[in-house]
């Protein structure tokens, strides 16, 4: 998907882009998430979605991960020349990269009750475990690139420099000692590698040795005395043992590197591809995203900008069953910008693999490119006024538009004689029309609002005002215009008593036929629905009603069922007695003949 600079920067998407990065476990991962392309191809759309799903029933499961990447790129780039070393600092960081990374790996790697029903989409992704010594990298270099006293090679030079640091100090405090007057300090410097002694410049001569350094003043020489240059010897060669050792390993490890850097090299891409899809995974949890199906139809259910936080009022934006524009009125302060932004940043939070701020069930269709036009564009450099600066803005936007794309007009056809902005408006819509484009507006203008009536593929909207309270509500409703309320907003703004009646009175003379009926098409809207509430709540009266009646005849039923099953048992009860006697008589009958 193709989207502009100047449209990137109007609608705030880089409040995500930042929120993002700061989710991923690496530096270079959020550098590489920074330079990755919107997405418009729908299956690696869906399959992109499906890692970011992944990722979050994992995290909402066990917790956000706690391992940090450091960076370990620049190091293929140092490590491709032959017999190239690099230094000790990047290799620990390196090691550090891939042990993390296996650490990571076996994480993601682990069998799960999470993911019974099918393996997790990321699993494609996960890297075997690298070909690199990073553990024993670890065990001879700290962060800072110096050598570990705990290696077996530093080890054996320990004992010795432990003792020749005893004979310096012993020497070093001799000296100072013994002529304290001859010392500007009661300790020595170390300069590259050797202990000096720092002597007063008077004292010149007093003490035999090599002179290394003067101060700025003058003051001080800082003087080798002849009783301390074998010591300093030994420990300079110490020194450059220590050094020598360090650069076997250092190029040892650089080696290893090299020998498997192609497939350190994977295994570190696969790393932050992981780094960008995990990210995206505890961005949707941390915000309460749910994932958008793909649909033709653009449909968000309960969507919020998410620079509101909770101060945002959640908004459904539909265009509808065969509809390609919403045209969106009402007053101002009410929402209609951020409607515009908030659809906007769903559609490129969409197409580059995020959640979105919005409910389960929202669907979009897939765009190959999105224009805005929002806010001011006036330039006083270049002279021009807002809606100049307004019109060359949609005059790039209609050389760039194209079927398939989604095109944001904010107060199209303000700024200018109304009966002009609107014709112009009607006119940049056809043509939008005709390219096929779906488009997002916001207008003020009567003619712009009945253009949508209209046509068979825009759809009217408003932002809903609080009539008791005299304030917008910030919610929209699809279907009918809405109406600018400025009066309302300007009574509540302060605006005198006097001025307002004024200006009421003048727009009662100059209304038209077309507000009126937008009116009358509200009014009726507002008495359906209340008419629907009504009969709505008749209607489930009516089925409470019919529910008691059924259970009472069912009731009414089940005792007359007893109490036939009664008189069933008094019954079989009277022929058993009589049974009972009739055998009895029978048995004296037959008795009697005998």
């Amino acid at each position: 998907m193709n989207i502009d600079k100047r449209t990137l920067e109007s609608l705030d998407f880089q409040l995500v882009l930042d929120r993002l990065k700061s989710l991923c476990l690496s530096d270079e991962g959020a550098l590489g998430i920074a330079q990755e392309p919107f997405i418009d191809n729908p299956q690696e759309l869906s399959a992109a979605h499906d890692i970011v799903e992944s990722f979050l029933r994992l995290y909402q499961a066990e917790g956000d991960p706690s391992w940090r990447l450091p960076e370990a790129g620049d190091l293929f780039e140092t490590l491709r020349p032959e017999n190239a070393v690099a230094p000790a600092a990047d290799l620990y960081r390196a090691a550090r990269f891939f042990h993390q990374a296996d650490l990571f790996s076996q994480y993601l790697s682990a069998d799960r009750d999470l993911f019974e029903d099918a393996p997790p989409a990321f699993f494609p992704l996960v890297p075997d475990s690298t070909p690199f010594p990073a553990e024993q990298i670890l065990s001879t270099f700290d962060s800072e690139g110096n050598m570990l006293e705990s290696h077996p090679d530093i080890q054996k030079m320990q004992k010795e420099r432990s003792g020749l640091n005893s004979e310096i100090r012993e020497r070093t405090g001799s000296l100072l000692a013994g002529n304290r007057e001859f010392w500007q300090e009661d300790r020595p410097v170390l300069r590259d590698g050797r202990l000096l002694l720092p002597l007063k410049s008077n004292f010149r001569g007093r003490i035999r040795g090599v002179i290394h350094e003067v101060s700025a003043s003058g003051n001080t020489l800082f003087i080798e005395p002849v009783d301390m240059m074998e010591l300093n010897n030994r420990m300079v060669e110490l020194d450059n043992r220590r050094r020598q050792i360090q650069l076997k390993w250092m190029r040892r490890y650089s080696d290893d590197f090299r020998d498997s850097i192609n497939q350190l090299a994977a295994v570190h891409r696969k790393m932050l591809k992981l780094d960008s899809f995990s990210a995206r995974g505890r961005y949707a949890r941390l915000y309460g995203c749910s994932r958008p199906r793909f649909a033709s139809s653009f449909n968000l259910i309960s969507a919020t900008h998410p620079a509101l936080g909770r101060e945002a009022v959640p908004v459904n934006i539909t265009f509808g069953e065969g509809s390609r524009m919403v045209i969106i009125s009402g007053p101002n302060a009410g929402g209609k910008t951020v409607t515009l932004k908030t659809a906007a940043l769903a559609v490129m939070m969409n197409q580059f693999a995020l959640f979105l701020h919005a409910g389960e069930g929202s669907s979009l269709p897939m765009f190959n490119r999105l224009t805005a036009a929002i806010g001011d564009n006036q330039s006083i450099e270049e002279g021009a006024s807002t809606f100049s600066g307004y019109m060359r803005r949609v005059s790039d936007i209609l050389k760039e538009a194209s079927e398939g794309a989604l095109v944001l007009l904010d107060e199209l056809g303000s700024g200018t004689d109304p009966a002009e902005g609107s014709v112009l408006g009607v006119a940049i819509l056809d043509r939008l029309k005709e390219m096929g484009c779906h488009a997002l507006v916001t207008t003020h203008l009567n003619d712009i609002r009945n253009f949508a009536q209209s046509a068979s593929d825009a759809v009217n909207a408003s932002v809903l005002f609080d009539e008791e309270l005299h304030r917008p509500t910030y919610q929209i409703r699809i279907g009918l215009p809405g109406e600018s309320r400025a009066l309302d907003i300007a009574k509540s703004s302060g605006i005198p008593a006097g001025v307002i009646q004024a200006a009421g009175e003048l727009l009662e003379k100059n209304r038209s036929e077309s507000m009126v009926l937008m009116e009358t098409l509200t009014r009726k809207e507002r008495e359906l629905e209340q008419r629907e509430t009504e009969l709505s709540g008749k209607e489930e009266h009516l089925r409470e009603k019919a529910r008691k009646a059924d259970l009472r005849e069912l009731q009414l039923r089940q005792k007359e069922l007893e109490i036939k099953k009664e008189k069933q048992i008094e019954i079989n009860r009277f022929v058993r007695n009589a049974r009972s006697e009739m055998e009895k008589l029978v048995a004296q009958l037959s008795a009697g003949n005998k």
